[in-house]
Order: structure tokens, then sequence, then C-alpha cells
């Protein structure tokens, strides 16, 4: 065979290589926990409310919601460390699902508020989100959100992975902002479910959440959140859920 061949042959191989992954990754089924950490503004609990609809109209079945707010405070889908560790147990997730982690609440360096936890000072922090995600979301395609002030604490060794997107609203440094009686929703929240229609991969998601975010923010005094995300290497074109997966 020359090389002209060889080439050729080598350049249709990666096609198709390319071709089988992108449709594999297609055929993801996404299972998802949605949790709100805090009710002290309606904000969180309007943003996965809303997303839980969203995802069910793409196609996502499985869905568990973890609720701060006081309804909720006696029943298994109180917000806790040990309810997301239930919540996603049940989901059993399998190893050609995708698993999906939306968290949005108050957050500080150390990590999320969790209003409702209080056996973990009502806190999850990145070594407890490490372990949840790599316990239950390790060797299948993952995604972990943590819409809130200082999320991107989360961008660590323990919860990146290279086959794992991480998103946050916020460097490690800096506030977030919206959290507000006013809103519906806080800014990141928002500018992600006003986009998620629009974007067809996280990646095309999270650029376009980052650039209304920083025209919410132009008119602010205040130093600019920053969205940071870590896109892992098997996943970084990973498409969104969608209609009919």
């Amino acid at each position: 065979m020359n090389m002209t061949v060889r080439l050729a042959a080598a350049v249709l191989l990666a096609v198709l290589a390319g071709g089988v992954g992108a449709k594999a990754q297609e055929q993801v089924t996404w299972k998802a926990v949605l949790v709100a950490g805090d009710d002290s503004v309606p904000v969180f609990e309007n943003a996965v409310t809303t997303l839980s609809g969203q995802l069910r109209q793409r196609g996502v079945k499985d869905i568990r919601v973890l609720s701060a707010s006081p309804r909720a405070s006696r029943s298994e889908i109180r917000a806790t460390a040990h309810n997301l560790d239930e919540a996603l147990k049940s989901l059993n997730i399998g190893a050609n699902d995708g698993c999906l982690l939306y968290f949005t609440s108050h957050g500080a360096e150390t990590g999320l508020l969790m209003s409702q936890d209080k056996d973990n000072e009502q806190t999850l922090s990145p070594e407890m989100m490490g372990r949840v995600v790599n316990e239950y979301c390790a060797g299948r395609p993952a995604v972990v959100v943590v819409s809130a002030c200082h999320s991107g604490t989360f961008l660590r060794d323990g919860v990146v992975a290279d086959d794992r997107i991480v998103l946050t609203a916020a460097r490690k440094e800096r506030v977030s902002f919206g959290c507000e009686f006013r809103l519906r929703y806080n800014y990141f929240d928002g500018c992600l479910l006003a986009e998620i229609d629009r974007s067809a991969t996280w990646s095309e998601l999270f650029g376009r959440t980052r650039a209304c975010i920083e025209r919410l923010e132009a008119g602010l005094n205040e130093k600019p959140s920053e969205p940071q995300a870590a896109f892992g290497e098997k996943v970084k074109n990973l498409p969104l859920p969608r209609a009919g997966q």
C-alpha cells in the first residue's frame, strides 16, 4: 500500500471513529439530580423547578429534585448530603448513562450552603462533592454544575476528571449575583436556562451563559463573577440532552 492510500485509509478510519464516538455520546441516557441548597430566597427553588421541566422536555425521565424549602424539610427530598447519596443510588446510573448534577445555592470558598444539612455544618464541601460524583458517576459522561458565589472552589482534583464537565458560576475568590427576592432566578441560573434552547453542546451552553452574565454584570460597580469551567478530554464536545434520546 503506497503512502497516499495509507493516508487516505487513516483519515477514513479517524472520521469513522469520530462518528461512532459522537453517535455514542448522542445516545447517552441522562439521569439527573437537581439540588436547591437554600430557601432564604426563592431563586434557587425556581431554578431547579424550571430546569427539571426543561430536561423532561428533552427526554430526561429519571430526575430527582432535592429542596431546602420548608415543605420538603420532613421528606426524603430534603437537600442534605445523605439524601444526595440516596438520590444518586436510586437512579441506578449505568455504564452507558449520563450523570447530571446541578446545584444552586449560596456559597463560600469552603463549599456550597446546604441549609437543611445540620449533620455537615450546612456545607457541601468540594471533598464531599468529589466523593459523591466519583462513587456514582465515574467512568461515564458526567456534568456537574455549581451555581453559587465562590463556586470555582469546586474546580479541583477529585471533582474534575477527563470524563467530566464541571461548570461554575464564579471564580473561587469571586461572588456571583442575582440572589434577590425581586428576581425569578439568579444571574447564572437565569442565563443558563435562557440559553439551553440555543445551544447544542455543554461547551456552547457555557459560552453563551458566560456571555449573558457579562452583559448583565456590565452595569454593576462590582468585580465580575467570571464563571469558570473544566471540560474533560473525553467529553469536551458532549451534546446536551435532546428530545427523543
